[in-house]
């Protein structure tokens, strides 16, 4: 069962993503910044389409995939299924994804997916706690008519720093329809701070978000990106950040790059803020000029 949800689509358009680890978002402030990655808490992504859910936990080094038939776990660093699909989460803090199915049932070939989720800085800096998300590439295998929309998920627990009673929470989205597409693609993008550090915490007391960024009508070949901020109170610790990504794609299409980055950072200079808020578009540029497709 899992093997069939992880192959290669016969007939269908596979893209290799390069290992390139290009920071979606603010990892190059970061760096500026001296950051240090510690130990982990639980760093997810999950991925939802047609009844089938897939997680993978970057912390434990598990894949969990659950469907009608049940939940089925898989253990290790680096799992490879038949048809050449893979998750590695041999790197502390990062989790990489090629050429997995999501959702694939009788009639329904699914979405298929390949991304480099570069990962937090879990606990933080004093100045920024980040997530981001870079290398994504997916195509709907479906066959379904219309539109269907893969739904990820990706978060961390355990922030503590910055700690600030005022900071600003920065969300930022860039995503590339391949040309070859015969439709638009649509995509929302929201991110979220759980003062009560739940995994993937989207609803309740605590969370506090920033407006959501839609992308809609991407045409065939073209980009559109955005980023929005909110003023939130980052006083109470441990905290997790959360994003969440709805992409919407007709049969056969493809978003051929995207990247996505969700960030709580301290008071800093206007200028400082406004230079790291371009760092996810450079990105994406330097991720379509890198790609290459392969029959």
């Amino acid at each position: 069962m899992f093997r069939q949800l992880f192959r290669i689509q016969k007939g269908g358009q596979n893209v290799i993503c390069r290992k390139h680890w290009f920071p979606g978002f603010l990892l190059a402030g970061i760096a500026l910044l001296g950051a240090a990655a510690p130990a982990r808490a639980n760093f997810q992504v999950q991925f939802s389409y047609n009844g089938t859910t897939v997680n993978v936990d970057g912390t434990v080094h598990q894949v969990t995939v659950t469907n009608s038939t049940g939940t089925t776990t898989y253990n290790g660093s680096y799992i490879a299924f038949g048809g050449g699909a893979f998750v590695d989460t041999s790197t502390s803090g990062s989790i990489n994804v090629y050429n997995l199915t999501v959702g694939k049932g009788a009639t329904n070939g699914g979405f298929n997916v390949s991304a480099s989720i570069a990962k937090s800085n879990m606990p933080g800096t004093p100045t920024v706690a980040t997530i981001d998300m870079s290398s994504l590439s997916i195509t709907n295998n479906s066959g379904v008519s219309g539109k269907g929309t893969l739904t990820m998920i990706t978060g961390d627990t355990g922030f503590t720093a910055p700690q600030r009673p005022v900071a600003t929470l920065v969300s930022t989205m860039s995503a590339t329809a391949a040309g070859t597409n015969n439709d638009t693609a649509d995509v929302t993008f929201n991110s979220y701070l759980d003062n009560s550090n739940h995994q993937f915490g989207t609803t309740g007391a605590g969370i506090q978000s920033t407006p959501a960024i839609n992308l809609s009508g991407i045409t065939a070949g073209t980009s559109k990106s955005d980023n929005q901020s909110a003023q939130v109170d980052a006083s109470q610790i441990p905290y997790s950040l959360t994003q969440v990504e709805r992409i919407s794609l007709s049969s056969g299409d493809r978003l051929s790059d995207g990247s996505s980055g969700t960030s709580l950072m301290a008071p800093a200079p206007p200028g400082w803020l406004l230079a790291c808020t371009g760092v996810p578009f450079l990105g994406a540029a330097y991720l379509r000029r890198q790609r290459r497709a392969i029959a």
